[in-house]
């Protein structure tokens, strides 16, 4: 990601200091749900589709990762495509980084509309998709803490998506986004 695709503020400098834990988490999940699929749908030799099964949403759209892949010359076979079991690293690894920069920039979005703008932040990975921010805005002398998550959806398609739940501490206090709104950003 470079200085073109996300601002240079604060908020923005801590997420791009998180980019790799974000994208890791994304491979974790492209491989978990790729030796998923190659387990649900094994046949001789790897997995495939059968005509009546072919288009199945995210599914389908896992066997880009595919090490491999052959025909099935067979004029009555089943399958018109087998994927090898194995899946390529180098290719998810790739998408997982466009997706880790989408997700970098939609939670910035996000956070700026809770926040608006702040002096510092940083950013603590606390674990999976956990994470702690530290933030300060100007004029404001309390410690703000926002506790933040990602958490993967998966629309009726089959496509991946993000949300970014979070709770907002001022001081110790929980503060609802409405009214840390209306107390900080006028």
């Amino acid at each position: 990601m470079n200085s073109n695709t996300l601002p240079s503020d604060a908020i923005a400098t801590a997420l791009l200091a998180r980019l790799d834990t974000i994208k890791e988490f994304i491979v974790a999940r492209i491989v978990k749900d790729y030796n998923a699929l190659a387990a649900h749908y094994a046949v001789e030799g790897g997995w495939g589709f059968t005509r009546t099964n072919r288009y199945c949403g995210a599914y389908s759209e896992l066997s880009k990762f595919a090490m491999s892949q052959k025909s099935n010359d067979r004029t009555n076979g089943l399958y018109s495509i087998v994927y090898s079991n194995e899946i390529s690293m180098e290719k998810a690894s790739a998408a997982a980084q466009i997706e880790a920069e989408a997700i970098c920039l939609a939670w910035h979005r996000k956070l700026v509309g809770k926040l608006g703008a702040v002096e510092t932040c940083v950013l603590h990975h606390v674990g999976g998709a956990q994470y702690s921010m530290t933030v300060t805005k100007a004029g404001v002398a309390e410690n703000i803490q926002i506790l933040q998550q990602i958490v993967w959806k998966t629309s009726t398609r089959g496509t991946w998506f993000a949300q970014f739940p979070a709770r907002i501490y001022v001081g110790t206090k929980f503060t609802p986004e409405a009214v840390f709104k209306a107390r900080f950003c006028a």
